[in-house]
């Protein structure tokens, strides 16, 4: 399915709104070299039902386009080979709890539901997630036995300045937001490539560089 947009009102596939392909359908057994071109989107999402029907057993898989990219994915014997995608994974902790109908079963355990929760979302990560890897990133900058000194470095700016890395956040946002500004790769900023080049790397720069 060629997804452009939600409707958390709904679960199951009619919380998903856009078009249903009709090259990938319910009797496809074997597909090579197939060209997702019938619509835009700005996702795509495949499922498909276990016969006998068991819940856990159904297929559910969703990416977006992204060049060069490549992956493959298998479930309950199908096997999926992509290029130009990144898989999009996805799970009930992507559910927003404030939505009406987010302590209902049959939303909640929902995979298209928990899919368009995801997607929902204003910003790529949220700000635990970016705090998260942001972190994480910072960490790597450095050799495995100055990770530990570059970890009380960080924290003594944070225990100084505890809204510090929520201000990258807001500034990566703010990118986001304003393409007019800095041109459509400002899409890109929540992408670990970036993420290194711009808020990792001021980071850094504050904290004095790497360990040697």
């Amino acid at each position: 399915m060629y997804v452009n947009d939600v409707d958390l009102s709904k679960h199951c596939k009619p919380c998903l709104k856009g078009y249903t392909s009709k090259k990938i359908t319910k009797w496809t057994r074997y597909e090579e070299n197939v060209c997702l071109d019938e619509s835009e989107a700005k996702y795509y999402y495949l499922c498909g039902g276990s016969y006998p029907y068991k819940w856990e057993n159904n297929f559910h898989l969703a990416w977006k386009e992204k060049s060069g990219a490549s992956f493959e994915y298998s479930f309950n014997e199908i096997t999926i080979r992509l290029k130009n995608a990144e898989r999009i994974e996805f799970s009930e902790e992507d559910v927003d709890l404030s939505q009406k109908y987010a302590d209902r079963p049959e939303y909640y355990t929902c995979r298209n539901w928990q899919f368009a929760n995801k997607i929902s979302k204003k910003y790529p990560m949220t700000y635990e997630e970016y705090e998260k890897r942001v972190i994480d990133l910072f960490i790597e900058l450095y050799p495995k036995d100055k990770q530990e000194e570059g970890m009380e470095r960080l924290n003594g700016l944070l225990e100084a300045e505890p809204e510090f890395i929520k201000g990258l956040y807001e500034d990566t946002c703010f990118h986001y937001d304003n393409p007019q500004i800095y041109s459509d790769t400002c899409k890109q900023v929540f992408d670990d490539y970036l993420l290194e080049a711009i808020p990792v790397h001021n980071l850094n720069l504050l904290l004095g560089g790497n360990l040697d």
